[in-house]
């Protein structure tokens, strides 16, 4: 996958703990919080969307600002993909799309659907979201929003601008985008063959 950069409307929301941090927990992964709404808007988000597709939270620590995660040393981001795993890709594209529609039927749209959000787990060969720090609640006007994050090789017109409110089609456009890219880079006809028919489906839901 190529490399992603990423926009923000404010101040950086989140940083990871680093081993430096005396907060800092090997056997989880730790979230700070600059904006104490922005934490519990995660929080809820994810004891909302909470399943096996999920990203699993520990616990929160609301004077710290902060937020422990399940840690799995065995799970790996798509980004980390090369070109000879086209095949095991096109055999999660189901399971991305049954973990997104989990987040929807739960009220939530993910924001930030791309590679580097997307975990494989080889135990069960299945797929976990994370980084919900991009997520909102289905209607959610971008008006009223003070700030909010994008990736714009994935987002829609809407979230880049902040116009309208936030939609399902969101979290739909980005996992078209997802499919082109590797459409592009794929060398396998029959793997290429497979994602555009994956994507003309998903194309129907934008």
């Amino acid at each position: 996958m190529p490399d992603i950069k990423e926009i923000e409307t404010g101040p950086v929301e989140a940083s990871v703990l680093q081993p430096s941090d005396p907060d800092w927990k090997s056997e989880q992964l730790g979230k700070r919080y600059a904006r104490w709404d922005d934490m519990i808007r995660e929080w809820q988000a994810l004891q909302e969307c909470r399943g096996f597709r999920v990203q699993k939270t520990l616990e929160m620590d609301e004077k710290k600002q902060l937020i422990h995660f399940e840690f799995d040393a065995k799970a790996r981001p798509l980004s980390s993909f090369g070109k000879d795993e086209q095949a095991l890709f096109i055999e999660l594209l189901p399971e991305i799309i049954r973990a997104i529609n989990h987040c929807h039927q739960n009220g939530w749209v993910h924001g930030d659907i791309k590679p580097s959000n997307i975990l494989f787990i080889p135990q069960n060969r299945t797929v976990r979201l994370v980084d919900f720090g991009a997520s909102y609640r289905v209607g959610t006007s971008r008006s009223d929003l003070p700030t909010w994050q994008v990736t714009p090789m994935f987002a829609s017109a809407n979230q880049i601008d902040g116009c309208g409110v936030v939609d399902i089609k969101d979290d739909w456009f980005a996992l078209v985008k997802l499919i082109e890219i590797f459409i592009r880079s794929c060398a396998d006809e029959k793997c290429k063959e497979k994602a555009i028919s994956v994507r003309s489906i998903v194309e129907r839901w934008l």
